[in-house]
């Protein structure tokens, strides 16, 4: 776990988004310490992760509220949003050039 934890840290860094989705009856405590919602991720030296790129949802949970697709893709937009302002990314607005013809 420790080395995940360092990887995880390390890949906040980068244009990257985790997800991970917990099958079966198994004890995912450490998949919710991954997903960091309880607070920054740390490495083993102290480090706070540069962003939360973890996201983490049972199955089960998910199949019995009809959620899977909602509940594994609801961070990624955050995610993305983060990463492009870490890295002092300005979108440009698209002006849309309406060809109307002259009357």
């Amino acid at each position: 776990m420790p080395q995940t934890i360092d990887l995880v840290c390390e890949l906040s860094e980068m244009p990257c988004s985790i997800i991970i989705v917990g099958v079966g009856s198994a004890n995912f405590d450490a998949m919710e310490e991954l997903d960091g919602d309880g607070g920054r991720l740390r490495n083993s030296r102290g480090i706070a992760a540069a962003r939360d790129i973890v996201q983490f949802v049972e199955f089960s949970k998910c199949q019995q509220r009809g959620n899977l697709a909602e509940e594994v893709l609801k961070e990624v937009p955050d995610q993305v949003c983060s990463y492009m302002e870490r890295i002092g990314f300005n979108p440009v607005a698209l002006v849309q050039s309406l060809d109307v013809p002259a009357q």
